[in-house]
C-alpha cells in the first residue's frame, strides 16, 4: 500500500432535486472531510515520494554518517520542487535568512544551496552552514510549521516535537490516545499537517529498520484522524440536536472506530450516560447510524468494520436498550 495514494472521491448523498439549494449539514460536513484529507496533505506527501515498501531503506544501508548527507538531499529536492510550483517560494521567507527564526534561515540557505550547485567552495560553505542548522532542536517544526501556517510561534514548537519524537519511539498508540494528546491544541488540523510533512520527510530522508515501520504507521492513523477532525462542525451540530454534553461525540466517534470490533454492551455503555431518555437515547443512534454510514472507507480499519458498527447501532435501536 501507497501513503501517497489519494483518497477517493467523497460523493454526496443528497437526492439531485435538492442539491442546488439544500445542501444539509451533513453533507456539508463530508465536504469539510474531503477538503481535509486532500490538497496540501496529499501534494506534502507526494513531494515527499515516501512509499511504504520498496522505497524504504534496509537498516544496513543507511550509516551515521550518512544521514546528514541524507537529510540535506531530501531537503533540496524538496525545495526544488517548491520552486517549480507556481507562485514559488515568498521572497519574504528566504530574504535575510540569518537575521529571522530557524526556519526562515534553514529555507534562505537550503534556496542558496540549490541555486549554487556548480560552485563547489560556495557548496561546502552553504551545506556546513545547513548542517549546523539542522542541528538545532525542533528544526523540524520551525521548518514544516512555516511551510503550513506561514509562521509558527517557538511555544508550538514544544508539544509538536514531542509528538514527534513519540512517533519515532513508541512501540503502539491508538487513535483514541493520538487524538487525546492533540485535543487542546489550538489550529489543530494544521497542527497535525505539520506532523505529517515532519514524519514523511524522515521517511524518505533516512528513517530505517524498526522505526520506519513505526512512523510509517503512525503516519496513516494521522491521516485517518485529519478525517476525523474535519467532523468538528458536525459534532457540534448533532451534539445540541441530541442534548449530549460539550466536546463529547467527536471524541466518541473515534474511540468506537478504535475498537477492533464493537459490542452491544460495550456501545451501550458509552452511549447510556450521555443522554437524559430513551428518546435522547435513539435520536442518537439515528445520528450515529447517519455519520458512519456516510464517513470515507479511509476512516475505518477495513471495509467491514463499517457494516459491523451500523448493524450494531440499529441493533441497539430495535431492542430499545434503554428503558
Amino acid at each position: 500500500m501507497k501513503i501517497t495514494e489519494t483518497l477517493p472521491p467523497v460523493t454526496s448523498h443528497v437526492p439531485p432535486h435538492q442539491a442546488e439549494n439544500n445542501i444539509s449539514p451533513m453533507d456539508m460536513a463530508i465536504l469539510e472531510l474531503q477538503e481535509a484529507s486532500g490538497g496540501a496533505l496529499t501534494e506534502t506527501l507526494e513531494d515527499m515520494g515516501m512509499v511504504l515498501g520498496g522505497r524504504l531503506r534496509d537498516e544496513q544501508n543507511v550509516v551515521l554518517r550518512d544521514r546528514q548527507a541524507l537529510r540535506q538531499h531530501a531537503l533540496l529536492k524538496m525545495i526544488q520542487r517548491m520552486q517549480q510550483q507556481e507562485g514559488g517560494i515568498p521572497a519574504a521567507w528566504v530574504e535575510d535568512g540569518t537575521g529571522q527564526h530557524l526556519g526562515q534561515q534553514i529555507l534562505s540557505v537550503t534556496t542558496l544551496l540549490a541555486a549554487c550547485m556548480a560552485d563547489h567552495n560556495k557548496r561546502k560553505t552553504l551545506s556546513a552552514r545547513l548542517a549546523a542548522l539542522m542541528e538545532e532542536e525542533g528544526w523540524e517544526a520551525a521548518l514544516f510549521g512555516m511551510l503550513e501556517l506561514g509562521t509558527v510561534d517557538k511555544s508550538a514548537f514544544v508539544p509538536l516535537m514531542r509528538l514527534f519524537r513519540q512517533a519515532m519511539d513508541e512501540e503502539t498508540v491508538s487513535l483514541s490516545e493520538w487524538f487525546r494528546r492533540m485535543m487542546d491544541w489550538p489550529d489543530r488540523r494544521q497542527r497535525v499537517r505539520v506532523l505529517l510533512r515532519m514524519m514523511a520527510f524522515e521517511l524518505s530522508a533516512c528513517v530505517v529498520g524498526a522505526q520506519q515501520q513505526r512512523l510509517a504507521t503512525v503516519l496513516v492513523r494521522l491521516r485517518r484522524l485529519l478525517l476525523f477532525f474535519g467532523l468538528e462542525k458536525e459534532c457540534l451540530r448533532e451534539e445540541v440536536l441530541c442534548q449530549l454534553p460539550a466536546n463529547s461525540l467527536l471524541p466518541l466517534l473515534i474511540d468506537i472506530i478504535t475498537e477492533c470490533w464493537v459490542f452491544d454492551e460495550w456501545l451501550s455503555a458509552r452511549l447510556t450516560p450521555l443522554v437524559s431518555s430513551p428518546a435522547l437515547f435513539n435520536r442518537l443512534l439515528q445520528h450515529l447510524d447517519a455519520l458512519f454510514s456516510l464517513l470515507p472507507d479511509n476512516c475505518f480499519n477495513d471495509e467491514d468494520q463499517r457494516e459491523q458498527i451500523v448493524t450494531v447501532l440499529r441493533g441497539l435501536k430495535g431492542n430499545q436498550v434503554m428503558a
